[in-house]
């Protein structure tokens, strides 16, 4: 029991599922019909899959091989006394492109053209924020930037707010079966996802010098919400497997 509750704890059981999640989701979509494969319904859950595959073994290749991280540091950040942290790989891969493309994901679900310009103006400005403060040095891809994480946050949990008030707004949408719509899953457990991680951003410093252990109890959870969001996204590859009738029953692009 000891041994399983250590394991949880860990990383090795996610980094285990991000693998078999990934490879089953890029199986599945090539099952998929040609005219399906072009929608961006599909492409956009397995690009996001594709990314975190990605990064998080870039992660652990940078935790363990500290080369790796002086490459870096000697290259964009010569004079930096620490070169031995791999925060860039997290800052630049899941926190900021990986959440344009859950924005993006969030935008092509949405059917009304008003909320889908409110999303890429908010795709456009935080952005370009982001850029600007790193470009300027003001915030350094190599340390933390809650600013631009909650500016990427906040705008994804306000996307989520749109895509929800698109469902409850749009008269084609009033008779979808929601319990086959795998978009409106997707959503839900993205929406509870950055949710928390906001929340746990806005008390890190606190948690991290007084509660360390619920800090690492609260990631681990992020951990399986995560993991939903790629069960969602391979089950949405795998929709002809599941149902006979596709797993969306409005239009896509």
């Amino acid at each position: 029991m000891d041994f399983l509750i250590e394991f949880i704890l860990s990383s090795e059981w996610y980094l285990i599922a991000v693998k078999v999640l990934t490879v089953l989701s890029f199986f599945l979509y090539w099952t998929l019909p040609k005219e399906e494969r072009r929608l961006k319904f599909f492409k956009y859950p397995l690009g996001i899959m594709i990314l975190v595959f990605f990064y998080e073994h870039l992660g652990s290749l940078t935790n363990t091989n500290r080369e790796w991280n002086g490459f870096i540091y000697d290259y964009f950040y010569p004079n930096y006394p620490r070169k031995l942290y791999n925060v860039w790989v997290y800052t630049i891969f899941s926190n900021q492109l990986g959440s344009i493309l859950f924005l993006l994901l969030i935008r092509n679900l949405i059917q009304n053209p008003l909320l889908k310009r409110i999303i890429a103006g908010l795709i456009i400005s935080i952005t370009g924020v982001a850029l600007i403060l790193e470009l300027s040095g003001v915030l350094p891809i190599i340390n933390s930037q809650p600013m631009i994480f909650f500016l990427f946050y906040g705008g994804i949990i306000i996307s989520c707010g749109l895509f929800f008030m698109d469902l409850l707004t749009n008269p084609k949408l009033m008779d979808m079966d929601l319990l086959r719509e795998f978009s409106f899953w997707q959503v839900t457990f993205i929406l509870f996802y950055y949710s928390m991680v906001f929340l746990i951003q806005i008390a890190f410093n606190y948690l991290w010098a007084t509660q360390p252990e619920l800090l690492s109890a609260l990631y681990t959870i992020l951990r399986f919400m995560f993991t939903l969001i790629m069960i969602t996204f391979t089950l949405t590859m795998g929709h002809s497997l599941i149902f006979k009738k596709p797993s969306y029953t409005i239009s896509y692009d």
